[in-house]
């Protein structure tokens, strides 16, 4: 995938839409919902709540979940999974033939989720009203940690800086935590151009 002449992600098809490494990238494939994190022992504290990830996050960082990855339950019936449950409620609804597409309010927090339309006979085929409540299931493992566009900003900026073999490794080894990044970035751009270009933050 590529941005403005530059590489954004290398890939297989199906390794790049799953695990898209930035926002860009996640919304370029698809549609994606997208949370706010910062550190919290469970996993990752977001608008939504506590949510488990595969791993804690060790700095602030964006969420993104694929709509049909989020699984939708009765808000009354029974689910299998206590944790990374959303209540929401179905705002509005489009149906495409194969899928209906939810669009979810949960608190300040708008969600985008599809269903197959399958056999309303078998479990978990259940179709939703306008203005219902649902239970939504968002699966640890597939909340995908990605980059903000102000850190890659500076990602971009220390590939510059860097040699591409040191910055590799530095970032390879999770040697560059969010804080360091922005130092580097910051005393980097008003020692070489004067303190305006911080204006472009």
């Amino acid at each position: 995938v590529m941005r403005s002449g530059r590489i954004e992600q290398v890939g297989l098809p199906d390794e790049v839409y799953e695990r898209p490494k930035t926002r860009f990238v996640a919304a370029f494939l698809g549609r994606s919902n997208f949370l706010p994190a910062r550190p919290h022992p469970l996993g990752a504290e977001t608008p939504l709540g506590p949510l488990r990830l595969k791993a804690p996050l060790a700095r602030e960082a964006l969420l993104a979940i694929r709509p049909e990855k989020i699984r939708l339950y009765p808000a009354q019936g029974g689910v299998p999974a206590r944790e990374n449950l959303v209540r929401a409620v179905v705002e509005e609804i489009v149906y495409t033939g194969a899928e209906n597409q939810y669009y979810l309010r949960a608190g300040e927090v708008r969600l985008l989720a599809y269903t197959l339309n399958q056999d309303l006979q078998e479990p978990g085929a259940e179709e939703f009203g306008y203005g219902e409540e649902v239970l939504c299931y968002l699966p640890p493992e597939n909340l995908v940690v990605v980059l903000s566009l102000f850190v890659r900003k500076m990602v971009l900026f220390l590939a510059k800086s860097l040699s591409q073999a040191k910055f590799l490794i530095l970032l390879s080894c999770n040697k560059l935590p969010t804080s360091i990044l922005l130092i580097w970035y910051v005393l980097h751009v008003m020692l070489k151009e004067n303190h305006t270009a911080c204006l472009t933050l």
